[in-house]
């Protein structure tokens, strides 16, 4: 429908055409795909690295120190792998958002056997499903926010594409990498489940504003040497999902900009110019259910969709989402968030840790959080209706909608209590900064 028609349907008092999420999750011509990130795996918690690297069964003790940092233990990794397994058991394909590994691990092969540990969870409770995952920052084989290197790379590519050491999964990982170590990180990917759609998956962490990530080489990372090609590649075969994990804009917790403008004014011409084929667009980083909008002369022209983090540490609670996708385009009819409810309760010292029971439920979808915006963009998770919410939300105006302002920031923070004061005094900046992605925008 289009949007005069729908305007003129309001004018006269008509009711605007509803689009059901939970009808589209049922019918032919859509799927699920599973979208998880920002684990920050640490095998050493809490009791120290065990010589087998066996990971055992420590539940009480794991769900308290996994409340305490930024980093997530077996437990809570375990725990929201279940959810996700319980919730959405047989996805088309699973997004992973980057970050697996934790903040502060040895720079030796403890991390390539991180990763390969959480490939083979993966594998445990997703038998065959392709795993489609991106490096973050701190997916390295040194300091957090460096180049990943040629040992890390090998690492990686083998845990996630090669021979799966586990009884319950004997086969090869479905999924192929192509000259991922010589691409440093980058790579193309086929979806399952979407008939005309190929991944563009790149390593963000190479185009960093220099200034926050000082970690990284001198030399500069063009993004046409790094997302050009792939993407030119990927759209003369159909249509583009790309997925990265540090998104271009800026990073409000840290108060920085997290690419260098170049990138950023590049990104935005290379959107704008393949706007007819890339129908969606994922990064992370943030650890919050965000999103940016990409505009090139104030009209939407893409969008980037945030997926929350596993591990907690930045106002949110752990999460993952379940996205519907339209089969034919790869387009987001709806999104799902679940996140674990009552983690907060590990704060408590007197809670009875070997009682704890994970309550992780659906914090509540797009549709049914932003109904008016998600009609108006035609009933899509898109760049029409988050543009259209942006709208909504009137940032500058002093006579905002309470309660869309309260549900906007609950939908952020996956339903934590302790949204950042400073985020929510400065409410209209934090729109008019992170949420719009465009050129020259300081």
């Amino acid at each position: 429908m289009t949007k005069p028609i729908l305007a003129a349907l309001m004018f006269f008092g008509l009711p605007a055409p509803s689009y059901s999420s939970e009808v589209s999750q049922n019918v032919p011509g859509f799927t699920k795909v599973l979208l998880m990130s920002d684990f920050h795996f640490d095998p050493e918690k809490p009791r120290g690295r065990t010589k087998d690297f066996g990971w055992p069964d420590r539940a009480a003790e794991d769900a308290k120190d996994s409340f305490k940092s930024q980093d997530s233990s077996y437990f809570l990794v375990r725990s929201a792998l279940q959810a996700a397994q319980a919730n959405c058991s047989n996805p088309a394909f699973i997004v992973c958002g980057g970050d697996f590994l934790g903040h502060n691990l040895p720079t030796n092969d403890l991390r390539g056997k991180t990763e390969a540990k959480l490939a083979r969870l993966f594998a445990d409770l997703f038998p065959g499903v392709k795993v489609v995952p991106t490096l973050g920052n701190n997916d390295t084989g040194g300091i957090d926010y460096s180049e990943p290197g040629t040992t890390f790379l090998g690492q990686f590519e083998t845990a996630w594409c090669g021979e799966v050491p586990n009884a319950s999964f004997n086969s090869k990982r479905s999924l192929s990498f192509t000259n991922l170590v010589q691409n440093n990180g980058s790579y193309l990917a086929d979806l399952p489940g979407l008939s005309n759609v190929t991944a563009v998956v790149f390593n963000s962490t190479l185009v960093c504003n220099p200034p926050l990530w000082a970690q990284l080489s001198a030399r500069t990372q063009d993004l046409n040497q790094i997302l050009g090609p792939l993407l030119a590649s990927a759209a003369k075969r159909g249509n583009v999902w790309i997925i990265f994990h540090i998104p271009p804009g800026w990073d409000y917790h840290n108060h920085n900009k997290m690419w260098r403008a170049n990138e950023r004014d590049t990104f935005v011409d290379m959107v704008a110019t393949n706007a007819d084929k890339i129908t969606a667009m994922f990064a992370a980083h943030t650890h919050k259910n965000e999103f940016r909008v990409v505009y090139t002369n104030n009209v939407p022209v893409g969008f980037v969709s945030q997926i929350p983090g596993v591990a907690a540490g930045h106002h949110n609670n752990p999460s993952f989402q379940i996205a519907t996708v339209e089969c034919a385009t790869g387009k987001i009819r709806d999104l799902q968030t679940y996140c674990l409810t009552n983690f907060s309760d590990l704060a408590d010292t007197k809670a009875n840790w070997g009682n704890f029971k994970a309550n992780w439920v659906e914090e509540g979808s797009f549709s049914n959080t932003f109904p008016q915006a998600y009609n108006l963009g035609d009933g899509y998770y898109d760049e029409k209706s988050l543009n259209e919410l942006l709208r909504e939300l009137k940032p500058g105006d002093t006579n905002q909608n309470a309660e869309l302002k309260n549900a906007f920031l609950r939908w952020c923070y996956t339903g934590h209590e302790e949204a950042s004061n400073d985020e929510a005094t400065h409410f209209s900046n934090y729109l008019n900064t992170l949420y719009v992605i465009k050129q020259g925008d300081e």
